[in-house]
């Protein structure tokens, strides 16, 4: 099927009137243009794309409503609790897996080796892992007291506390995925989403994160940022 790697419903606040969303390149060679669709590509049988619309519809209510949850409001962070652990942990995961297996060039960088084959078997057996396991920070991206939703950016990879870890950004969120062989610090696991049904989910004002400012920087200096 003619798949999403991100899920569409992430991708409701780009969209124009016209169901078109603004495709901004920061190859110099590449212009600006406007996109119908969420990025997809042939991939998943019907089955597979039932079994995780499970956990993509578990998280579009959890986002835009109908879910129930406990939000405790901290300097910097909410505090979630009452969450479905393994509706939130799958639906992390099969991003992750989904953009690692992807042939578009949005996603060349989420290279997975050996980890791809073992998420790939966690989504098959609906088994969600410890907290560890490909563990997920969630950040809402802010703009002063706005949540900004009407940004996409191909994921990138990093050095988090040592270990590589993957970058999302869309529909107002950070996503950064840690992917490793071994348990995180301390520091950074208490933000992933645990069995217990709890979560943290920080507050990241979009001026903080240095990656973004820094492609927004080159998009400006490439005449990019002027509308089309």
């Amino acid at each position: 099927m003619n798949s999403h790697i991100v899920p569409e419903f992430l991708y409701e606040a780009l969209y124009d009137e016209k169901h078109r969303f603004h495709e901004i390149s920061a190859a110099p060679e590449k212009k600006n243009r406007y996109r119908q669709k969420g990025l997809r590509e042939p991939l998943l049988c019907e089955g597979c794309e039932q079994r995780l619309s499970v956990h993509e519809g578990y998280m579009r209510g959890l986002l835009r409503g109908g879910v129930q949850l406990t939000v405790r409001d901290e300097p910097g962070l909410l505090r979630l609790s009452d969450l479905n652990y393994n509706h939130l942990k799958l639906f992390q995961l099969s991003v992750l897996w989904r953009a690692g297996v992807s042939a578009l060039p949005e996603f060349e960088q989420v290279q997975l080796g050996g980890h791809e084959d073992r998420i790939r078997n966690m989504l098959l057996a609906d088994d969600p892992g410890g907290a560890d396991a490909y563990g997920c920070i969630m950040c809402a991206l802010m703009h002063g007291a706005t949540q900004v939703q009407d940004l996409f950016v191909p994921p990138t990879w990093a050095r988090l506390a040592g270990q590589k870890a993957y970058r999302f950004v869309f529909g107002g969120f950070v996503f950064v995925y840690v992917v490793a062989s071994h348990p995180p610090p301390r520091a950074v696991s208490d933000c992933f989403a645990k069995p217990d049904g709890t979560a943290v989910l920080k507050l990241q004002q979009m001026g903080e994160v240095g990656y973004l400012v820094d492609t927004v920087a080159k998009l400006h200096d490439l005449g990019k940022l002027v509308p089309t």
